[in-house]
C-alpha cells in the first residue's frame, strides 16, 4: 500500500469514528429528551413544559370554542321544502347545499367524528315534524365532503369531518405552542385536544409541521421539537 493510500486510509477512519461519535452523542441527546418528556416526576423543568402544556390546551380549547360559536345555519334550514329530495335534474346542488349544512353542524358541534345515527335524529337533519333526510342521502352528504378532500368514510356508520383542514389544525398547533414557549410537544398533549380524532389522522396532520420545516420528531408518534 502507498503512503498515499495509507494517509487516505486514515483519514477515512477519523472521519468514520468522528461520525459515529457525533451519532452516540446525537441518539444520547435524544434519549435524554424522550425520557424528560415520558416522565412523570415532579422535576422543575418537566414541570415548567407540563404547565407550558396545560396552558396550551387551555388556550387551544378556548379558541376552537370561539370559532365553533361563530358558526351559523343559512335560512333554508327553516323551510319545509329543503328537506324533500328534489328532481334528479337539481339534486347534486341539493346535496352541495346540504353538505355545507353539514360542515356547519359539525362546526357547532365542534366534533370531527360523526355518526349516521345522531344526523337521523338530530336538527338540522331532522326537523321537530318529523321530517328529515334519509340516510342514504345523508351517505351521499358525506360522500360530497369526500369528494372535497375533507371527510372519510370510516365504517357503515361513522365519518370524519374536517370543518377545520389538517393544514389550517397543524398551523394553530404551531401558533399556539409558539404563544406559551412549548417547543416539546407530546403527541399525547394533542389527542387531548382532539380526542376524537383517529391517531393516524392526528399523526398526518403533525407530519404536515415536518414537511413545512416548522417541527421534526424526537420520536414518532411520541414526540415533537418545534422549531421557532
Amino acid at each position: 500500500m502507498s503512503e498515499k493510500e495509507i494517509a487516505r486510509a486514515k483519514r477515512k477512519t477519523k472521519e468514520e469514528i468522528l461520525e459515529r461519535e457525533k451519532r452516540e452523542e446525537l441518539t444520547k441527546e435524544v434519549e435524554e429528551i424522550i425520557k424528560l418528556i415520558k416522565s412523570t416526576e415532579a422535576a422543575p423543568r418537566v414541570s415548567i413544559i407540563r404547565l407550558a402544556e396545560k396552558e396550551f390546551i387551555k388556550n387551544f380549547k378556548i379558541r376552537l370554542k370561539k370559532i365553533s360559536e361563530s358558526a351559523s345555519y343559512p335560512s333554508l334550514i327553516n323551510e319545509e321544502w329543503f328537506r324533500i329530495r328534489p328532481h334528479e335534474k337539481f339534486i347534486k346542488h341539493w346535496y352541495s347545499k346540504w353538505a355545507d349544512i353539514l360542515l356547519v353542524y359539525a362546526r357547532k358541534k365542534c366534533k370531527f367524528l360523526l355518526s349516521f345515527t345522531d344526523l337521523l335524529n338530530e336538527f338540522p337533519f331532522k326537523d321537530k315534524e318529523g321530517r328529515g333526510l334519509a340516510l342514504e342521502d345523508l351517505i351521499q352528504l358525506v360522500k360530497t365532503l369526500e369528494n372535497r378532500g375533507i371527510a372519510i368514510l370510516l365504517d357503515n356508520n361513522h365519518f370524519l369531518v374536517f370543518w377545520m383542514t389538517p393544514r389550517e389544525i397543524s398551523h394553530m398547533i404551531y401558533d399556539e405552542a409558539f404563544k406559551v414557549g412549548l417547543n416539546l410537544l407530546r403527541v399525547s398533549v394533542i389527542a387531548r385536544i382532539f380526542p376524537d380524532i383517529p391517531n393516524k389522522y392526528l399523526m398526518k396532520m403533525l407530519d404536515l409541521l415536518v414537511k413545512e420545516g416548522k417541527a421534526s420528531w424526537i420520536e414518532r408518534g411520541v414526540a415533537l421539537r418545534l422549531h421557532f
